[in-house]
């Protein structure tokens, strides 16, 4: 294995192969994208909604796979987006990807989130959350639940503060679930 420093390439490399399953340098993380490519709140299937978004800028725009084209939320505190896979469709969800927007201004990028999920109730599980998060130019993180064995409908995501707490909204590029089914 080659190092450089402490890092090794193995551990440099991220990415997807054509199916959609994850990968970390040469290992399968998650073999599952399990929620799909949107274009619009409820095709192809699911629902999205959010917290509020910019006129022109939709909520099924954080989940149709182009970064090019983010969702952006009315304000920075307690945005949210979620995705409902419907009455019945439950997934077990054991990581999801962000990726930032295309802009060189990062301001309106995540700095603080949770993840919650339920079944269509009125109480939320948080499953993670995460926080001093900074973001490139339409750059990809890895969220992981590898502990998560519960099966949910519903899952959304809050960001509690952006990387500039005065911008006044969120931007995400892009986002996608991936889980133990499909």
């Amino acid at each position: 294995m080659i190092k450089l420093g402490n890092t090794s390439i193995k551990d440099m490399f991220f990415g997807t192969d054509p199916i959609g399953r994850v990968y970390q340098g040469y290992d399968l993380i998650y073999p599952y994208r399990v929620s799909p490519a949107m274009i619009d709140n409820i095709t192809p299937s699911g629902e999205v909604k959010s917290s509020g978004n910019w006129s022109g800028s939709e909520n099924w725009f954080a989940m149709d796979d182009d970064p090019t084209n983010p969702w952006m939320s009315h304000d920075n505190n307690d945005a949210w987006t979620s995705y409902n896979f419907g009455f019945g469709n439950g997934k077990i969800i054991r990581g999801f990807m962000m990726t930032s927007a295309n802009t060189d201004i990062h301001v309106a990028t995540p700095k603080k989130i949770i993840l919650h999920a339920n079944n269509g109730g009125a109480v939320w599980d948080i499953l993670g959350a995460w926080d001093d998060l900074t973001w490139g130019t339409m750059e990809t993180k890895w969220f992981s639940l590898a502990k998560n064995n519960v099966r949910y409908e519903v899952f959304r995501i809050t960001v509690l503060e952006t990387e500039e707490p005065t911008v006044g909204y969120v931007k995400i590029g892009n986002l996608v679930y991936y889980g133990l089914d499909n």
